[in-house]
């Protein structure tokens, strides 16, 4: 008895020192830096985070030192990455951070959760916790993002030119990405993401992209945007009557 007590209040001591941390954490700006590869194979923003490494390591803490379910340490890691500005994993990244193996096992694991209505699958392989959702504003952009994580993808085409102004319409919901991955189109329940591959080499595109803080993506300029419209000979008749 005197064992579980003591857990007990090393969790809430635990807690404790997340939330001051948090707090003291929030005045630090996020550090990036962008790294330009040789040939300019790829490019690669790298963006550390010291708030992320304390909620993480406080999350570990807790799933190690304190006994839990293993569905209760699956939600207390999506708290806290929701906390850290995250909230949408895949199944090997969810098995990473409770320290199981990523096995068909653990796989129905999850789809046991999105049965009983703990988890929600917003796109093949990928999870966000129905508790603590991240911010719908910015979800998609967070899937976007897992869906393409290995390759160069930025907002562009219909979406960028509403964003910008250039076109009088509003794409509420869906959105326009061009990447160096595949295309492909993945319905969310955040809208629908459309992938459009370019062969463009990237050198040739980096100098025309912008970093959006809001939404932690790269952005085309308007006449990048522009000419990825016209080069994947989309319909221009929005931009002929403006």
């Amino acid at each position: 008895m005197a064992t579980i007590v003591v857990r007990r209040l090393s969790l809430a001591v635990i807690l404790i020192i997340a939330e001051l941390l948090l707090k003291l954490m929030r005045v630090r700006s996020t550090i990036r830096f962008t790294v330009y590869y040789l040939k300019g194979v790829f490019l690669c923003t790298i963006r550390l985070t010291i708030i992320r490494f304390y909620l993480h390591f406080i999350t570990y803490l807790v799933i190690w030192c304190v006994p839990m379910s293993k569905s209760d340490k699956l939600l207390l890691v999506f708290a806290n990455a929701v906390k850290a500005g995250g909230g949408i994993h895949s199944a090997a990244e969810l098995a990473f951070m409770l320290g199981e193996p990523y096995t068909p096992a653990f796989t129905k694991f999850l789809a046991d959760r999105v049965k009983k209505g703990q988890l929600r699958r917003v796109a093949k392989g990928l999870y966000e916790s129905v508790l603590t959702p991240p911010e719908p504003e910015t979800a998609i952009y967070k899937i976007i993002k897992k869906l393409r994580s290995d390759e160069l993808s930025y907002i562009s085409l219909e979406s960028q030119l509403s964003h910008t102004g250039e076109i009088s319409q509003v794409m509420m919901d869906r959105v326009t990405v061009v990447t160096k991955g595949r295309s492909g189109t993945f319905a969310t329940p955040y809208g629908v993401i459309e992938f459009t591959h370019t062969k463009r080499p990237v050198e040739q595109l980096v100098a025309n992209l912008y970093f959006d803080p809001d939404i932690k993506m790269y952005r085309a300029n308007t006449q990048q945007a522009l000419t990825d419209l016209k080069y994947c000979q989309r319909n221009l008749h929005m931009l002929e009557h403006e």
